[in-house]
């Protein structure tokens, strides 16, 4: 069987809670999802997250060099709240859904930004049926996950 994989990782950065960035070690959060990349990679499995800007490049890093086509082992979620920020990376990933922007405000706008990634969370989570789930560095976002 073919595992598909829920992957909720992000950097964490020091405009947030300081639970997160204090603690947090950058190096082992890249090299842990660069691994999780390859394994997957290996069982000919489904990677699926919302692609942080953080995280996305370390993944499409791994499918490059390990020459293999992300269409077959990954889904990208993102919210449409952040198309502006897009990593460019993004273009290596034609598994890409983008989940509707959720209220009026913009990026720093507390309300539209929950929202937007509560909604862009649920979509991920009905859509899929994940025989695993793999939490690595994060923010307030992990208790949602």
């Amino acid at each position: 069987m073919k595992p598909r994989i829920f992957l909720s990782a992000s950097i964490p950065l020091k405009n947030r809670h300081e639970a997160f960035w204090s603690t947090a070690d950058n190096v082992a959060i890249r090299e842990a999802v660069m691994a999780l990349t390859a394994e997957i990679i290996y069982q000919e499995g489904t990677l699926v997250y919302g692609g942080h800007t953080a995280i996305t490049p370390l993944v499409s890093l791994m499918f490059q060099r390990m020459n293999k086509n992300t269409k077959e082992h990954v889904i990208l979620y993102q919210s449409e709240l952040w198309a502006e920020q897009f990593p460019k990376e993004n273009q290596f990933f034609p598994r890409q859904i983008i989940t509707k922007k959720v209220g009026d405000g913009g990026i720093d706008h507390k309300e539209t930004r929950q929202d937007s990634l509560r909604l862009m969370r649920k979509q991920m989570f009905e859509e899929n049926q994940f025989e695993g789930a793999v939490f690595i560095g994060g923010m307030e976002g992990i208790f949602e996950e």
